[in-house]
């Protein structure tokens, strides 16, 4: 009994340890009335990475900021984690500006966006375009 619970925390040590090296957890500190509460974090951000590449019901999903626009080949670049993405668009693409009903030639580069797209084989093809821009006052 002893020498399987001595095997379990050295297999619970090794999992926490591995998470921590790969960055899927830190330790965080809190400061209580008269010490500190320490707490395990674990960055979801990775998972949620992981089952968005997967494509689920509604085709993957990129994050980014729109890099260019030419409506004449309906494409737009969108710039992720120093990737640049190349996305088609389709005459049934949604385009959405704040929420609002947009056009392509509507984009500016610069703005934030997500995209909803399919991959069919290179060719990336938008479905969905969520942009928000912030108001000039």
């Amino acid at each position: 009994m002893r020498k399987n619970l001595c095997v379990l925390g050295l297999l619970i040590a090794t999992a926490t340890a591995s998470a921590f090296y790969i960055a899927l957890g830190t330790v965080a500190a809190e400061r209580g009335e008269k010490s500190y509460d320490p707490r395990l974090v674990v960055h979801s951000d990775f998972m949620q990475e992981a089952a968005r590449s997967r494509g689920g019901d509604y085709g993957l999903e990129a994050n980014g900021r729109i890099a260019s626009v030419n409506p004449a080949t309906s494409e737009f670049v969108l710039t992720e984690n120093f990737k640049n993405l190349k996305f088609r668009v389709a005459a049934d693409t949604m385009v959405l500006i704040n929420g609002q009903p947009a056009k392509l030639a509507d984009l500016n580069g610069g703005d934030e966006a997500t995209v909803v797209y399919t991959r069919q084989g290179q060719q990336l093809n938008a479905t969905v375009v969520r942009c928000t821009r912030k108001l000039s006052t």
